[in-house]
């Protein structure tokens, strides 16, 4: 039977994940992770992320769907935002790239025996250039 994941090993798992030689990276992996903390609306990401584990798999899936559909909102037909944030594609990927990664890397660790399974949202061209 695992232990059941504590403060501690998120700790550990979190810092174990922004251990990146590129300060870029860590910088907006960092970013990512806090973006999340803020919208699971907890007292630090270490905590947001302990939170979405206990949800066990079903529900961290959900929730991070969620997450997903907050950071994209709704638009009109104008390309407004009417709900949400309104953020790009890209923006929204990045984020849900750096979830998925570190729960990989929490499985590897074996704090979790799943992985977040949310897909990527598909680009959207923003103007044709092919001429």
């Amino acid at each position: 039977m695992q232990d059941e994941p504590t403060l501690e090993s998120v700790q550990q798992l979190i810092r174990a994940f922004l251990a990146r030689e590129n300060p870029s990276t860590v910088r907006n992996y960092a970013s990512a992770l806090e973006d999340y903390r803020r919208y699971a609306k907890a007292r630090t990401c270490e905590c947001a992320v302990l939170e979405l584990i206990a949800l066990g798999p079903a529900k961290a899936n959900e929730r991070v769907a969620r997450y997903q559909a907050a950071m994209l909102g709704k638009r009109d037909e104008r390309g407004r935002v009417l709900s949400g944030r309104g953020l790009s594609p890209a923006a929204a990927n990045l984020r849900l790239t750096v979830l998925r990664s570190l729960f990989k890397k929490a499985r590897r660790h074996g704090i979790v025996q799943w992985e977040l399974d949310v897909a990527s949202v598909a680009q959207e061209l923003v103007h044709d250039v092919r001429g």
